[in-house]
C-alpha cells in the first residue's frame, strides 16, 4: 500500500517540493507519494483534522498556513513546518545547528514576518528583527548573522507611493541603485542597474516588465516611445486576456443556472409527483402516476430536440394556457386572463417558465383548489400575477437551496437576468401571490 505525505499550503500548484520528493522516494525504493493540495485558510482546520481520516502518513506546512497549523495542534513552537501523528514539529531553523553554540544571538538579524521567520526569532531570542510590518529597511551592517526568512516573491510587492509613481508616470523607470526604498529588488544580488515598465490600463496597475543590465542605463527619447507603447500593448493584452476570462466565467455560470432550472422546471418537478403518488401507494393514484413519468420521459426527449432545433416562437397567452393545461389535468382548477401578444420568444420564455414554476409549487405544495393566472404589457413593462387560495406559507423561513428547494431562487434569478425583479407574497392560510415585472 502506498503511503501518501501531502503539502499544505496556498497557493501550492508552483511549489517543486512534490518533484523532489518523489524523486527522492523512488531512489530510495519507497513506495510512498507526495502531493502538494492548495488549501485556503478558511479550509485550514478542516484540513488538517482531515489528514489521519484520509489515511496521510504525514504533512509538511508551507506559506502562509505555519504558524495557524502550530495553533490548531496545540504546539508550543511559534510555527510548524511538519504534521507526523498529530504532532507538529519545526525544522525552518535547523540550519542553525551547524554554526555551533558561540552564536551570539545579539549579532545576528532575522528578516520576515512569517512562518520561518517566527522559527528563527524563537531560536535567536536576542535577534534583531526586520518587517514591513515594523522597522525596514533592514540595518544589518554590524550583524554577525543574517537570516533572510522572506518568501521568494512570484510579483513585486510596491510600496504605496511607488505604486502611485509608477501608474502617474506611465513611462519607464531606470533605477541605477537598489532602491529598496522603492520596492523589493526582485535580483539576486540585487542589481544597480535595472529598469521598471509599469503596464497600466485605464489608470490601475495591471502588470509589470522588469530587466536589468550590466552598465548603467540610459534611454533616449525614441527608445522611451518604443518602451511606452510596447507597454501600452502589453497592458491591452493582459486587460483583454482578463475581460475575456470574466466573459467566460460569466457564460459557464449563466449556463450553469440555466441547466439548475431546466432540470427544476421540467424533469425534477414531474418525478417529485411521481415519488409522492408512489408514497401514497393508492390505487387510484395511478393514473397520475402514469402521467407523471410520462411528462418526465417527454421533457427528456423534448431537451433534446431543442439542442439541434431552434426554440418554436408562439403567443404569450397559449403558452400560458399549455402550462395550465398541465395542471388542470391534475385536477387544479386555473383561470387564465389577459392580453399581450407581439412579444419577443425570449419574454415569452421566461413569463411561461414563471407560470410552470408557480404552478407546480400550488400543485406540489399549497392544496389549493383555484389558481389565477394575470398577465399585462402596460408600456414597456411585462407584469404578471398568479394567486392561490391555498394554505400559504411563511416566505422568511420557506427553504432554499441549501436544503434542495430551488423554485422561488431559480423564479428571482432569472427575473434579475432579464432585468426585472420577481417577488413572492404569502402568509399561513392567506394564499400565495408570485409577481413577475419585466422589460416588454
Amino acid at each position: 500500500m502506498t503511503d501518501v505525505v501531502a503539502l499544505l499550503g496556498h497557493p501550492v500548484a508552483h511549489s517543486l517540493s512534490p518533484r523532489m520528493q518523489n524523486a527522492a522516494f523512488a531512489a530510495r525504493g519507497l513506495d510512498w507519494l507526495y502531493v502538494a493540495i492548495d488549501v485556503p485558510s478558511e479550509r485550514l482546520d478542516e484540513a488538517v483534522r482531515g489528514l489521519a481520516g484520509l489515511g496521510f502518513a504525514g504533512a509538511n506546512v508551507t506559506a502562509p498556513h505555519k504558524q495557524a497549523v502550530a495553533r490548531l495542534v496545540g504546539s508550543e513552537l511559534p510555527s510548524v513546518n511538519t504534521l507526523v501523528g498529530g504532532e507538529g514539529h519545526s525544522t525552518d531553523a535547523a540550519v542553525l545547528d551547524g554554526l555551533g553554540a558561540g552564536l551570539d544571538s545579539a549579532r545576528a538579524c532575522v528578516i520576515g514576518d512569517g512562518g520561518a521567520a517566527a522559527a528563527f526569532r524563537a531560536a535567536l531570542p536576542g535577534a534583531r528583527v526586520f518587517s514591513r510590518k515594523g522597522e525596514w529597511p533592514p540595518d544589518v551592517g554590524d550583524a554577525e548573522l543574517v537570516v533572510n526568512a522572506t518568501p521568494v516573491r512570484d510579483e513585486l510587492a510596491f510600496e504605496p507611493e511607488a505604486w502611485a509613481l509608477a501608474v502617474a508616470s506611465g513611462a519607464p523607470i531606470v533605477l541605477r541603485e537598489a532602491a529598496t526604498w522603492l520596492v523589493e529588488n526582485p535580483f539576486d544580488p540585487p542589481a544597480e542597474n535595472w529598469l521598471i515598465l509599469p503596464l497600466v490600463s485605464e489608470d490601475n496597475m495591471v502588470g509589470v516588465v522588469i530587466a536589468r543590465a550590466r552598465e548603467p542605463i540610459a534611454i533616449d527619447p525614441l527608445s522611451g516611445t518604443v518602451l511606452t507603447l510596447l507597454g501600452l500593448q502589453l497592458s491591452a493584452g493582459i486587460t483583454t486576456a482578463r475581460l475575456r476570462q470574466q466573459v467566460r466565467h460569466a457564460e459557464m455560470e449563466r449556463e450553469r443556472r440555466t441547466l439548475a432550472a431546466e432540470v427544476h422546471d421540467g424533469l425534477a418537478q414531474y418525478l417529485a409527483v411521481a415519488l409522492r403518488e408512489l408514497a401514497l401507494g393508492d390505487a387510484g393514484n395511478q393514473e397520475r402516476l402514469k402521467e407523471s413519468i410520462t411528462e418526465a420521459h417527454r421533457l427528456v426527449r423534448a431537451r433534446l430536440q431543442e439542442l439541434v432545433a431552434p426554440a418554436p416562437l408562439g403567443g404569450l397567452k397559449d403558452a400560458i394556457e399549455q402550462s395550465a393545461e398541465r395542471v388542470r389535468r391534475r385536477g387544479l382548477a386555473v383561470r387564465v386572463s389577459g392580453v399581450g401578444d407581439g412579444l419577443g420568444p425570449e419574454a415569452v420564455s421566461l413569463v411561461t417558465r414563471v407560470v410552470s414554476e408557480a404552478l407546480a409549487n400550488v400543485d406540489a405544495h399549497a392544496n389549493a383548489h383555484e389558481v389565477t393566472v394575470h398577465f399585462a404589457v402596460k408600456g414597456d413593462q411585462i407584469q404578471l400575477d398568479v394567486a392561490d387560495d391555498g394554505c400559504g406559507f411563511d416566505p422568511a423561513t420557506a427553504p432554499g437551496v441549501g436544503e434542495g428547494h430551488l423554485g422561488l431562487t431559480v423564479m428571482r434569478e432569472r427575473a434579475r437576468a432579464y432585468g426585472g425583479d420577481c417577488t413572492v407574497e404569502s402568509a399561513p392560510g392567506a394564499g400565495t401571490r408570485i409577481r413577475l415585472r419585466i422589460p416588454a
